[in-house]
């Protein structure tokens, strides 16, 4: 408030919410590497038993 009485025109301060996630981060395990895991080899013995089970009507 000003000495004169008037309410100075100040934007109040946005609010800021905090909120504390469930999640737990925990160390690494013992052995564990920062390296990617290798890719796997791609097998293709379930894709040819895929495309053998098609119904007749798939052409």
């Amino acid at each position: 408030m000003r000495a004169d009485g008037l309410v100075e025109d100040v934007a109040p301060e946005p609010v800021v919410v905090r909120r504390r996630g469930r999640r737990v981060s925990t160390g690494p395990v013992d052995g564990a590497s920062r390296e990617p895991a290798p890719e796997r080899q791609q097998s293709t013995e379930n894709d040819d038993r895929l495309r053998g089970d098609r119904p007749p009507h798939w052409g």
